[in-house]
């Protein structure tokens, strides 16, 4: 699970505790993780690596890229991956010119 869900699913058993209704939970749920408006497209766009595996980054920008928006090129696809990364990696990539 990514850490925001962790840390949802944390809080909410502090708050509501394992016994309350299923639909409160799902409720709450809805609330917390349903596309906002403009939420989604932020977090994509400004979805930066950390940590970790470069790959997994690099997936995980994708998937959120992709939800957000199905049909998008392959070379904005890569400069928007790209973008998110800190730039002593960044200038290690070559750019391949399209």
């Amino acid at each position: 699970m990514d850490k925001s869900c962790v840390d949802w699913y944390s809080s909410m058993i502090i708050k509501l505790t394992l016994n309350s209704d299923w639909q409160i939970w799902k409720n709450r749920f809805c609330e917390s993780f349903a596309n906002q408006g403009w939420n989604q497209v932020t977090y994509a766009l400004f979805f930066k690596y950390k940590d970790g595996s470069l790959v997994d980054y690099a997936i995980k920008k994708e998937k959120l890229i992709l939800d957000m928006r199905r049909s998008i090129d392959t070379g904005t696809l890569v400069d928007l991956i790209a973008a998110g990364l800190p730039g002593f990696v960044r200038e290690k990539i070559i750019v391949r010119k399209t």
